[in-house]
C-alpha cells in the first residue's frame, strides 16, 4: 500500500510540473514579427532624430528612462518595450491599460508622427 501510494504521488508530481511551460510572445502574437517588413511605409518621411526623439525626450524619457522602468531613450529600447500597436495604444488612449503620458494625453500631431513612425517599422534614422 504505501508503495502504491508513493507511486501514486510521484506520478501525479511528475504530470504536474511536465504541464507547466512558458509563454513565448512570439508564438502568442504571431502578428508582431520584427523581420517583417513587408507592411512598411517607406515613404512617410518621418525621422526618429527629428520627430521622434524629440517627443519622447519631452514627455515619457523622465520616467521611461531605463533605470527602474521601460527605456524609451533609444529606438532599440522602444522596439523591445513596446511592439506593434502597444505603444501606439498607449499614448493614444486606446485600449490602453495604463494611458501615457499620465500627465495628459499627447497632441494629436504627435500621435500621427509617432503612427507615421510605427507604420515605417520604426526605423533609426
Amino acid at each position: 500500500m504505501k508503495h502504491t501510494l508513493l507511486f501514486i504521488l510521484l506520478l501525479t508530481t511528475t504530470l504536474i510540473l511536465n504541464s507547466c511551460y512558458y509563454d513565448n510572445f512570439k508564438e502568442l502574437h504571431p502578428e508582431t514579427k520584427a523581420e517583417d517588413t513587408s507592411g512598411c511605409d517607406t515613404t512617410s518621411g518621418i525621422k526618429y532624430s527629428v520627430d521622434i526623439e524629440p517627443i519622447f525626450a519631452a514627455n515619457c524619457i523622465s520616467c521611461h528612462n531605463g533605470v527602474s522602468n521601460t527605456d524609451l531613450t533609444t529606438v532599440a529600447g522602444i522596439k523591445a518595450s513596446y511592439s506593434g500597436n502597444k505603444l501606439y495604444n498607449a499614448i493614444s488612449n486606446v485600449n490602453a491599460v495604463s494611458p501615457m503620458p499620465p500627465t495628459g494625453p499627447l497632441p494629436n500631431s504627435d500621435i500621427t508622427k509617432i503612427k507615421q513612425w510605427i507604420d515605417a517599422c520604426q526605423p533609426n534614422n
